[in-house]
């Protein structure tokens, strides 16, 4: 079984149990909103791009011609860093870090 299906069953498993509560512990006052981490090293292609908030960053930051790639469905589960050796033109290490700031901006 590959890591990616054994987080789903993971997930899935949580989902069916509902939040897991040690002895003692108390509850954490109202529910606390959890800010999502993006980054161009760790997060998939495919979450940024079906995030609208890291889309519109993507956008501001890469050239089209990502966008419009017949190869870009493909591509989805890998991050933008892994991407880079092939797409160099695009993907320079300057606009990297101008996204990766940017998504920094959205978790503060």
């Amino acid at each position: 079984m590959n890591t990616k299906h054994m987080i789903a069953g993971l997930a899935s498993a949580l989902m069916l149990t509902g939040p897991l509560m040690v002895a003692g512990a108390e509850e954490p006052a109202a529910t606390q909103a959890q800010v999502a981490s993006y980054s161009t090293a760790d997060t998939a292609l495919g979450e940024l791009l079906d995030t609208p908030e890291t889309r519109a960053v993507l956008e501001a930051h890469v050239s089209q011609e990502l966008f419009d790639s017949p190869q870009l469905d493909m591509a989805r589960g890998m991050t933008l860093r892994q991407l880079q050796p092939f797409a160099t033109d695009i993907l320079s290490d300057e606009v990297l870090a101008e996204v990766d700031a940017d998504l920094a901006k959205l978790g503060s």
